[in-house]
């Protein structure tokens, strides 16, 4: 028998102000102007309001794909996670770049939308039982199986019946 799939919660912090950083590089200028390479209490954003737009980008995407993810669909989740809240620090700090054209945002923005069918596919493949076909996986000790789909855990019909 195939070994199942160990599952684990995504927790918010998985995503650090290092890995937005890593992204906007440029963003991480501190008050006299010297790029640090990470946002800290002397950057604009701060390191705590990207810690604040993590933790919403975190929401966005394991809605989208549950917060317990196989380890290879939690990379993929990260990496969404720390491209959602890049673009809102482009959004939310620097909008008259974002308007005319100046910003990364457009192409942070085709990242994310690029990826997210990438997650979606990885969690239902992962639900359907394609890493070895048992048609389940781990959570942490409690072994489960029959889910089917991301969108619809139970395999209930789609008209609800």
């Amino acid at each position: 028998m195939a070994v199942p799939l160990v599952i684990t919660p995504l927790p918010p912090e998985a995503v650090t102000t290092a890995d937005v950083a890593a992204l906007l590089r440029a963003r991480t200028k501190d008050l006299t102007g010297t790029e640090i390479g990470d946002f800290t209490p002397n950057t604009r954003p701060t390191d705590d309001e990207v810690v604040r737009l993590i933790a919403m980008a975190w929401a966005e995407v394991t809605g989208q794909s549950g917060a317990s993810l196989a380890d290879r669909c939690a990379g993929i989740a990260r990496s969404l996670i720390a491209i959602r809240a890049a673009m809102w620090v482009e959004l939310s700090y620097f909008p008259e770049q974002v308007r005319s054209d100046r910003s990364v945002y457009q192409e942070l923005a085709d990242q994310y939308t690029a990826g997210l069918p990438t997650l979606t596919s990885c969690v239902e493949q992962n639900l359907a039982g394609d890493a070895g076909g048992s048609g389940g996986y781990r959570f942490g000790t409690l072994d489960v199986h029959g889910w089917t789909s991301i969108a619809d855990p139970y395999g209930l019909p789609a008209d609800g019946t």
